[in-house]
């Protein structure tokens, strides 16, 4: 740690992680909700966005899971585990973040389909997160 920085309390972890969650799941529900009650307007391809950041929340939660079970101490920290951890969420969340996508396309119309481009930048960034296994030198 850098002199002058306070890291993070578990207390204050599990409040951020808490508040990310909840977040993401009030986004992902307004998401599908515009997108069934939107029928086939292009104001659909607002849920794109929603989901965009729903999972962009949901990434940051999972960082913070990571933090919380393995410690965030560099010197005592179990990193290699920290890193697994990690990689398993960003795989569950880049696998929901597909499913609802997909979802979401089915209900949107084509030229307003192609704003599913959004939620797919950040399932491909978190599936090569989870893909990579590189390991410390």
């Amino acid at each position: 740690m850098t002199a002058g920085t306070n890291p993070a309390t578990p207390a204050q972890l599990r409040l951020g992680i808490g508040v990310a969650v909840s977040l993401a799941i009030i986004l992902l529900a307004l998401a599908v909700t515009v997108a069934l009650m939107g029928g086939r307007d292009p104001e659909v391809a607002g849920s794109f966005f929603l989901t965009f950041l729903a999972l962009l929340l949901l990434s940051g939660a999972a960082v913070g899971v990571a933090r919380l079970v393995h410690g965030d101490d560099p010197e005592t920290a179990d990193l290699a585990a920290g890193r697994a951890t990690t990689r398993r969420l960003f795989g569950a969340i880049a696998l929901l973040g597909v499913l609802l996508t997909v979802f979401l396309a089915i209900l949107t119309p084509f030229p307003y389909l192609l704003a599913a481009v959004l939620p797919l930048v950040m399932v491909v960034v978190l599936a090569r997160g989870a893909l990579t296994r590189t390991e410390p030198a």
